[in-house]
């Protein structure tokens, strides 16, 4: 189900018109049921193989990612090519994402993994928020 929401806006988001044909669109995981109203515009990933997935599909509303290694700044390397026009904010190392960091960055969508599933509770605070087992 999350990659046929990825797919459609991936479609749309070439023509510019992602707000115009998104439709309204209720996600189950296997630890709760997100409801996306509008096309994600301020996306915040939280494990950089939402990058790999999302680039190849013309979705690039990425403002913030997480580093693969703890203490560094740095994207990975496939994801820096991908996204090296767009202004993407390191958000922590993906084990120990900066929360308050996130917060700052607005987002109207946050795309995790179950690993931190720990996390989901304060992370669908700050805006809808997909993961998966």
């Amino acid at each position: 189900m999350l990659f046929v929401y990825y797919i459609m806006i991936g479609q749309n988001a070439k023509s510019n018109n992602i707000s115009q044909t998104f439709k309204e669109k209720t996600i189950v995981l296997d630890f709760d049921r997100v409801e996306l109203k509008k096309a994600s515009k301020h996306i915040v990933i939280l494990d950089h193989l939402y990058g790999e997935i999302l680039a190849p599909l013309d979705i690039t509303p990425i403002r913030g990612e997480t580093t693969g290694q703890t203490g560094s700044q740095d994207f990975s390397t496939l994801f820096k090519k991908q996204y090296k026009d767009k202004k993407v904010i390191s958000v922590g190392w993906q084990e120990n994402p900066d929360l308050e960091k996130i917060v700052e960055l607005e987002p109207d969508l946050i795309l995790m993994t179950g690993e931190r599933k720990d996390l989901y509770e304060d992370l669908s605070e700050i805006a809808p928020t997909v993961g998966y087992l």
